[in-house]
């Protein structure tokens, strides 16, 4: 993929999240289920908080939080196919990386640069306008074409100073969600396993599915004998 195309890959796979308290970012990384931080949220009862994508909203159908890591997954209700990201904890000092959000009404675009973990473990970043409102955007490494942070925080508000991010690593501490080494993310939960996404390129992948539709309606209690 070119740097174009990734970039409007990020775009179509973010989403904004709303309530009467503040605008957030997020962004899907499996079928109907997107991550977010968990701030966005916060105070807010699923049907005090709504999803646009595309234009439309959504309601939100589950969530879990992980507040210790400043994480969320919202589970909405779509019946349209989305795009997903994919993630990699994998990123250097000096790796060039772009995240979309919501510091706009309609979104903006930010470019960064890694500058190192700080002392609480957060990933640094420098010269990108972080600003209010991209909390919860994902972090693309241009480097993996992946996701490798989550956007927390600004460094200033109103000047390119950077600001951190959850290490992408942390989405693991969701007991419901299954990764696998290419970096797609599945739900546990029963018909969660079967996920089609852009990232089905090979047959290995595709092997993967099928095995996982077979596990999903034995659970349920389909027998092929």
């Amino acid at each position: 993929m070119t740097k174009s195309e990734i970039v409007k890959h990020l775009k179509d796979s973010t989403v904004k999240i709303d309530n009467d308290s503040r605008v957030g970012t997020g962004f899907f990384i499996a079928d109907k289920l997107l991550a977010t931080c968990y701030h966005n949220i916060k105070g807010h009862s699923k049907s005090e908080n709504t999803v646009y994508w595309q234009g439309e909203a959504y309601a939100i159908n589950n969530i879990e939080i992980n507040e210790a890591d400043d994480l969320a997954l919202l589970e909405i209700k779509i019946n349209k196919k989305h795009p997903v990201l994919q993630i990699d904890k994998a990123i250097e000092v000096e790796d060039k990386c772009q995240s979309f959000g919501y510091a706009k009404e309609n979104g903006d675009v930010v470019t960064a640069e890694y500058e190192g973990e700080d002392g609480e473990g957060y990933l640094k970043f420098k010269n990108g306008l972080f600003q209010s409102g991209l909390s919860g955007g994902a972090i693309l490494n241009f480097k993996t074409h992946k996701v490798c942070g989550i956007i927390k925080s600004t460094r200033d508000n109103e000047f390119p100073t950077g600001g951190r991010a959850i290490p992408i690593s942390k989405l693991s501490n969701f007991e419901s969600l299954d990764i696998d080494d290419n970096g797609s993310m599945f739900s546990k939960e029963v018909f969660k396993n079967w996920v089609w996404t852009s990232s089905v390129e090979s047959a290995d992948r595709l092997q993967f599915s099928v095995l996982a539709l077979v596990e999903t309606l034995v659970t349920v209690g389909v027998s092929f004998f």
